[in-house]
């Protein structure tokens, strides 16, 4: 087979001699099969995540989706399907994840009342905790086949409550040590110190980026401004691919200096710019039709490389480590909070309480996070699953390899980046159990 159409891609390390070769020559039945019923999706009803939960569930009551004998119709076409590469295998499992969410969403539309309407909390619909747990799996990509339940539930509050296990006593100690000394804040007429300061951090990253992730020389310029966005804008930061720009967010007119390293990890490199980059440049497969389930892959890693901070020459002084503390803390506090709002019908005071054990001192931020998870319920989650899982990748790789290299775990996450971490995450702990090429699947 012609080099043109093998993509050989070094595994992690895990074998001298081990390499991955993803076939991108799929066989033409296959392909035409998975393309028709893409299609298929699309045009009946196709309806992706949303951030604004109430707008979505307007449009979603005059859907029309596939009927039930259709999708299973579709599912035995592709249990039927040989040969499948790696990248079909992918691009299958999409179909699958997405007839499911299709299949569990038709009959939840079958029982709304035309007069049902979101006010913020899930659990008042009908059919309340139907409709999160379907939320959830929309967002995360938790299952292709079944239903969410609450064994997923506990399985989400158990990773928000070890992450809180992590880092909260390390918090506590440094917020002492800091004592009363008052955080330098930037203001919106320095923007130009602003972005040097970020271009000072974009330096420090670059010189230490090679010892913990793959080799990547065509990184593209990543451009740096001020967001536009209102005040009430529920983020310090935010990127966009399009014009490779890495906004960020005044809060209260005001930007703390300390956040400046654990924002440009997250939204420039090696977090939102990086990531975005090299799998537009060097992706395994190509890009799904559904793209959306992705957002637990990006968001994930943009929260994973937050704790490389370190090992890329930043986090140098205590305030900055201890402000990306307190937003592992925080991102640990909405995922119990999202789940107690919509699914365990908690009120605004039960949420309060559970965030003042942790963060007493920002109030005003926990009121903000509560009014985001009611406008954007399951998105806040996505950060923390992501991590999680991603995590869990490496931990297998080291377990199995302990002299396994970083940046090739890093370079396979990466690569595969462009399809959601649930669905590659078992493609690589199979091929890394089983010691075979992926492409032998």
């Amino acid at each position: 087979m012609s080099k043109r159409i093998l993509k050989t891609i070094f595994v992690m390390g895990l074998f001298s001699s081990f390499l991955i070769q993803a076939d991108e020559q799929q066989s033409l039945s296959t392909s035409d099969m998975l393309s028709s019923i893409e299609q298929r999706i699309l045009s009946e009803g196709y309806q992706p995540v949303a951030l604004d939960f109430s707008s979505w569930y307007e449009e979603v009551k005059d859907n029309e989706y596939l009927t039930i004998q259709e999708i299973n119709r579709y599912r035995k076409q592709i249990a039927q399907l040989d040969g499948k590469s790696v990248c079909e295998k992918l691009r299958t499992d999409n179909i699958l994840f997405q007839l499911n969410l299709i299949e569990h969403r038709s009959r939840l539309v079958k029982t709304l009342s035309k007069t049902s309407s979101y006010a913020g909390v899930m659990s008042n619909l009908d059919d309340g905790k139907a409709w999160y747990l379907h939320w959830l799996n929309a967002w995360l990509a938790l299952e292709k086949e079944g239903m969410v339940n609450d064994a997923h539930i506990a399985m989400l509050k158990s990773i928000a409550y070890s992450e809180l296990e992590k880092v909260a006593s390390k918090y506590r100690d440094n917020i002492k040590s800091l004592g009363q000394a008052k955080n330098e804040v930037l203001t919106t007429d320095q923007i130009k110190i602003i972005e040097a300061k970020l271009k000072e951090k974009e330096k420090k990253v670059q010189q230490a980026l090679s010892q913990i992730l793959p080799s990547f020389t065509s990184i593209p310029e990543l451009i740096i401004a001020k967001s536009s966005l209102p005040d009430s804008f529920p983020a310090p930061g935010i990127y966009d691919g399009r014009t490779r720009t890495f906004y960020y967010h005044f809060t209260d007119s005001e930007l703390p200096v300390e956040s400046l390293d654990w924002l440009y990890l997250h939204e420039g490199v090696p977090g939102h710019h990086y990531q975005a980059s090299y799998v537009q440049q060097k992706a395994m497969c190509p890009n799904s039709n559904f793209s959306q389930a992705t957002y637990v892959t990006e968001e994930g890693w943009g929260a994973y490389v937050e704790t490389l901070g370190k090992s890329l020459g930043l986090y140098q002084d205590l305030a900055s480590e201890t402000y990306a503390q307190e937003w592992q803390i925080l991102r640990a506090l909405r995922v119990l909070i999202d789940i107690g709002i919509h699914y365990e019908n908690w009120s605004d005071k039960d949420a309060m309480q559970l965030w003042n054990q942790y963060l007493p001192n920002r109030q005003s931020i926990g009121k903000r996070e509560i009014a985001r998870i009611k406008r954007w319920p399951v998105q806040v989650i996505t950060y923390v699953y992501g991590k999680a899982k991603i995590e869990e990748v490496i931990e297998s790789a080291r377990r199995i390899n302990p002299e396994i290299e970083l940046s090739d775990i890093h370079q396979t996450i990466l690569s595969l980046s462009n399809y959601p971490i649930s669905q590659f995450k078992e493609l690589i702990e199979f091929n890394l159990s089983k010691k075979e090429p992926v492409s032998a699947l």
